[in-house]
């Protein structure tokens, strides 16, 4: 039983660790430059041949035209990238590394009842806010749970999560009349499997609870299999929390179950309008579509037709701004007026994307959630605003900061948030100072200026 419980979830960590992807464009917006880097990375070209080589144009007439005509597939390794729905390790802190967290767990809430103190989410909500107002006097975000009676509460910094603990280990905090748990996020196996469960693509897990004279027995489902609680115990929550524990012993990866490296299957397809046949036939096998737009010419007549053709086979599409150091070289843009090109060429892409989608899904790219990227595929970098956020606050000491603190910072890289010169704070539609100067925007500051910094120094002969 347990060796056939093993191959599936061996089986199924492997399968989510296989992408295929298609890259799509209009002709000549640099999507097989762009696919050399690709090749590079995953040690298949050599890396000062990237974007020169154009590997993935294998026949010679395409080599002689400088186009793509037909699809040309690859199967690429990431060995230093582990797949992110294929090791649950990589999405989620385990309980020895629970300790060094901002996040942290809250247990035993009093549910929410008509007639009770709590009658409502707000009011539970409210009073929870409040006690733990007591154990800090920094800001906090919670995130609550009020149907399974639990919250995830995210502090400012890793110390006033250590407080707050703290102070709630030596003057207990009662709300209903129950005492709550506050421990780091993750060390409760019952949170641990839920985020496990969400990481494989499994069914959230589901409790049954069996009450015997010697106690309480439960069972958790996750997806269609079942673990038991090895006995019975005194309290329905520790018997939730022996089930979530007998259930990661078997689920989480063995010694003998290696993490997954990221593989993908990647198709470089025509960007001409002769040979759509090309794309149509890629993107039906394909899980999603890279669709590689040169940021300065913006959405092309292929863009819309290729796009369609993706949206129509339900494949979901992911924008890559390509050749955006032609701000920098080409065309001396200053960063205001880059930002405003690459956000008019969004929202064009997005308006294609809301007229050709599937009903019933939202397929529009965002920058804040990485569904967008800023590539040059000349010069083979590229970046999503969640990496440039993670970057920036392991610079200011988070040696591994949550996702919800990546995606805060991420939603203020972009769009109307600007610097105030004067005190060096960020602030949201802040155009001008007090002399009435325009205010630098965020993305410009700290997102393109260094780029631009470094090809200035680049021009200047202080770099090769």
């Amino acid at each position: 039983m347990m060796s056939t419980l093993k191959q599936r979830v061996k089986h199924r960590r492997r399968a989510a660790s296989i992408r295929n992807v298609a890259v799509i464009a209009h002709v000549d917006h640099g999507k097989t430059t762009l696919s050399d880097h690709l090749l590079a990375m995953a040690s298949m070209l050599n890396s000062q041949k990237a974007g020169t080589a154009l590997a993935l144009d294998t026949d010679a007439e395409e080599q002689a035209r400088g186009i793509t005509i037909r699809s040309t597939g690859i199967s690429l390794s990431y060995p230093s990238i582990l797949a992110r729905l294929g090791d649950p390790d990589q999405t989620t802190e385990t309980a020895s590394g629970a300790e060094h967290t901002n996040v942290v767990y809250v247990g035993d809430l009093p549910f929410v009842r008509e007639g009770s103190d709590y009658n409502t989410v707000d009011a539970l909500l409210a009073a929870l806010k409040g006690k733990l107002a007591l154990t800090t006097t920094s800001s906090f975000d919670v995130n609550l749970n009020a149907k399974r009676g639990f919250a995830m509460v995210t502090f400012k910094s890793l110390t006033d999560a250590q407080q707050a603990l703290s102070v709630a280990k030596t003057t207990p905090i009662i709300l209903g009349g129950r005492t709550l748990t506050l421990a780091p996020a993750n060390s409760s196996s019952i949170q641990q499997l839920v985020e496990l469960a969400a990481t494989m693509k499994l069914a959230p897990p589901e409790y049954t609870m069996d009450a015997t004279d010697a106690g309480f027995i439960a069972k958790v489902q996750v997806g269609d299999l079942v673990f038991e609680s090895p006995g019975p115990v005194d309290t329905q929550r520790h018997a939730r929390q022996d089930a979530a524990a007998q259930a990661l012993t078997s689920l989480e990866p063995s010694a003998d179950m290696e993490p997954e490296a990221l593989s993908v299957n990647l198709i470089d397809c025509p960007g001409h309008v002769d040979f759509s046949g090309e794309v149509t036939a890629a993107l039906r096998i394909c899980d999603g579509a890279l669709v590689v737009v040169d940021c300065i010419e913006g959405v092309g007549v292929q863009t819309e037709t290729v796009l369609r053709q993706a949206l129509a086979d339900g494949v979901q599409p992911v924008l890559v701004m390509n050749k955006v150091d032609r701000c920098m070289g080409e065309l001396q843009y200053k960063p205001e007026d880059a930002y405003l090109k690459f956000e008019s060429t969004i929202a064009a892409v997005n308006a294609l994307i809301e007229q050709y989608q599937p009903a019933g899904v939202d397929f529009q790219v965002d920058p804040r959630n990485g569904s967008v990227g800023f590539a040059s595929g000349l010069h083979g970098w590229g970046f999503t605003l969640p990496q440039l956020a993670q970057s920036m606050l392991q610079r200011q000491g988070q040696t591994n900061p949550t996702q919800a603190a990546v995606l805060k910072l991420s939603k203020r890289l972009w769009g109307s948030y600007f610097v105030d010169s004067a005190t060096n704070k960020w602030k949201k539609d802040f155009i001008v100072n007090a002399d009435g100067e325009p205010q630098e925007r965020v993305f410009c500051k700290f997102v393109l200026q260094p780029i631009y910094d470094v090809f200035d120094a680049e021009k200047e002969g202080g770099i090769e």
